[in-house]
């Protein structure tokens, strides 16, 4: 699968490369469905490492130490001390 996402080029402060923003982007994506439990250590530990990559792999043991965050909606249930939101 390929997804496009569109940013300003002002985004950063200094300009960057947009293969590392796609790295980023990567080993973000991966830790966040991760703890979430949506994909596995190895699946995440892929898609982190992208294809023909020359950075080395993430630190064995990191992402399962993260805490489970949930669903988004039990997360700001919680973080607005439990007293919900108005749909």
């Amino acid at each position: 699968m390929q997804i496009t996402v569109d940013l300003p080029d002002d985004l950063f402060g200094a300009p960057r490369p947009a293969e590392q923003i796609a790295r980023e982007i990567r080993q973000a994506a991966a830790m966040f469905w991760l703890v979430r439990g949506e994909i596995s250590p190895e699946r995440a530990r892929e898609l982190a490492e992208g294809e023909g990559t020359t950075e080395p792999p993430a630190p064995p043991g990191i992402a399962p130490q993260m805490p489970d965050i949930g669903e988004d909606e039990a997360f700001e249930m919680q973080r607005l001390g439990g007293t919900g939101f108005d749909r």
